[in-house]
């Protein structure tokens, strides 16, 4: 019986360790206006949920931005960014996808993204405004100073 219990122990403790939290997010969010351009006084830091897409096995992840950092676990790989929630149940796709690649060998930072949405009687929509290149402070902030950046780049489609 001890055996079994200290074999049960093991194993648990070796899936916490493997899924670590390895990513670092920033999202800032804004409304569009019709042209596309953030309407002023929009921006907020916290709050709201995206989903990316794991590009080998197009599963779909959603991440809760209940802070200003986001630290979360994701497998290597590589993944893009596919929509925002605009209300609880209603996603916005985004129309113009950036991706980006995971490493196993460090924390990663994905730097700012500046995801501004719109609604419209056609439907919604949202955009990747502005990406900055942030990343020291990201570390500093989350207490990562070893993150490195990852590499990002369009989808192919």
């Amino acid at each position: 019986m001890q055996k079994w219990i200290i074999m049960c122990l093991a194993l648990f403790s070796a899936t916490v360790i493997a899924n670590e939290p390895n990513t670092l997010f920033t999202i800032n969010w804004v409304e569009l206006n019709k042209q596309n351009k953030p309407k002023t006084r929009t921006l907020s830091e916290k709050g709201g949920r995206f989903q990316i897409v794991n590009m080998a096995d197009s599963s779909i992840r959603t991440i809760h931005m209940n802070k200003k950092i986001k630290l979360v676990y994701l497998k290597a790989g590589n993944y893009c960014y596919s929509s925002v929630f605009i209300s609880q149940s209603q996603r916005a796709p985004i129309a113009n996808p950036i991706c980006f690649t995971i490493s196993k060998e460090q924390i990663n930072i994905i730097g700012t993204f500046v995801i501004g949405s719109r609604v419209t009687t056609k439907g919604a929509y949202a955009l990747i405004v502005d990406i900055k290149q942030n990343y020291k402070e990201i570390a500093q902030a989350a207490n990562q100073p070893n993150a490195k950046p990852v590499p990002l780049f369009k989808p192919e489609n």
